[in-house]
């Protein structure tokens, strides 16, 4: 749904079938973009192109509103955990192997990834400040430590509201760039990014 409010998503078959046929006829790569004569390239640089010009014309660059129903839904599975609606937390993601297979076959990616543990005093100081820490990302993920105000939910199945939720409720996003962080961003939370 919240794609659907900012963008054309095609979803009727017929649709679909008429631009994959097409697909391998364009005259460019799809995920590369051009913004203007000098600003073009891969897809991970258009907000930040278009971002001043946006801003210019008095529109927002942020094209996520967080829906009711993702709050909820994100709220009842939260709750048990300890969590409340106006707790100030902040969103951690640290990209890891093991997402897809079909990413594991990706090795330019690789430097993207990190170990959790060399972030555990980043977390640590998070909560002295008196946030609490909530971890998102994949069941095969490294284990972190336990510690009050820390929520890893990387071992604990939960509906995807949960992670749009705090990737889009918290008071900032602190990790290594990823889908995640995109979807912070999206949502207008300023990200910490992390080994770049």
């Amino acid at each position: 749904p919240y794609l659907e409010d900012c963008y054309e998503v095609v979803t009727e078959a017929s649709e679909l079938a008429y631009y994959c046929n097409r697909a391998s006829y364009a005259p460019y790569a799809s995920f590369f973009y051009k913004y203007s004569g000098h600003q073009y390239g891969h897809n991970a640089g258009f907000s930040s192109d278009c971002y001043q010009d946006l801003i210019t014309n008095n529109l927002s660059p942020y094209p996520f509103h967080l829906k009711d129903i993702t709050i909820g839904r994100a709220m009842k599975f939260l709750k048990p955990f300890g969590f409340n609606l106006d707790d100030k937390f902040v969103v951690l993601h640290l990209r890891e192997p093991g997402y897809s297979i079909i990413s594991a076959n990706h090795n330019h990616h690789n430097h993207r990834n990190s170990k959790p543990q060399l972030y555990e005093q980043a977390v640590k100081y998070f909560l002295d400040q008196g946030l609490k820490v909530i971890r998102i990302g994949h069941d095969k993920m490294t284990p972190m430590f336990e510690y009050p105000g820390f929520l890893d939910l990387t071992k604990v199945v939960r509906p995807d509201e949960v992670d749009i939720f705090v990737s889009a409720q918290a008071q900032f996003y602190f990790g290594t760039a990823s889908g995640p962080s995109s979807v912070s961003y999206n949502f207008g939370v300023p990200c910490c990014l992390i080994g770049l």
